[in-house]
């Protein structure tokens, strides 16, 4: 079984797309960071995806991920993830749930699939060859407000951006979804809020 995470970004600014695949073990086997458009991506996705037995596809479904996660659900990608939405209704007793399809990234679930990330990687629990991740991994950091973010990434104000440079950590997250889903983990819960 094989598992691939990805990250998707517009081609502007200085985000990238990325995907990190992974076997059940936590092996990589490959890796990607790069400018795509996001119908380019979704394709790539699934070229690889089918390349390593049908394997199971988690693409940020945030914002322009959206777009890579229609492709891939229109294309009839047999193995594509799904998270799901808890919806808590005033007045029902019992919430409702919602399947999304993609990896829904949100402030509590980011923390926790970097954490994870972060201990298996010092357990020797992953096996990493991405030199992608290697190099946003010296200047990923905890911010101000104990975030884990790229340095300088999601600045205040325009005189904090002239002080230094901004650096990417898109193949952290791809590898921080790729390494939770393969971990049997099907679906990642979300709680809307009321």
């Amino acid at each position: 079984s094989y598992y691939i995470g990805a990250d998707v970004a517009t081609r502007r600014a200085q985000d990238y797309s990325a995907f990190s695949i992974m076997d059940r073990n936590g092996e990589e086997v490959g890796c990607f960071k790069g400018k795509l458009s996001t119908n380019e991506f979704a394709k790539i996705l699934m070229h690889y995806g089918y390349m390593f037995n049908t394997a199971t596809i988690a693409p940020e479904t945030n914002d322009v991920g959206l777009a890579v996660t229609s492709d891939i659900q229109v294309a009839k990608y047999p193995n594509l993830y799904y998270s799901t939405k808890i919806l808590r209704k005033k007045g029902k007793s019992k919430p409702e749930t919602e399947d999304i399809p993609g990896w829904l990234t949100t402030s509590k679930n980011r923390s926790l699939i970097i954490d994870e990330l972060e201990d298996d990687i010092r357990n020797e629990a992953i096996f990493v060859r991405d030199p992608f991740f290697v190099q946003e991994a010296y200047t990923f950091i905890y911010d101000a407000s104990n975030r884990p973010v790229a340095l300088g990434k999601n600045k205040k104000s325009k005189d904090e951006e002239s002080e230094g440079q901004t650096y990417t950590d898109d193949a952290i997250m791809a590898k921080a979804i790729t390494n939770f889903i393969r971990k049997g983990k099907k679906k990642t819960t979300i709680v809307a809020p009321q």
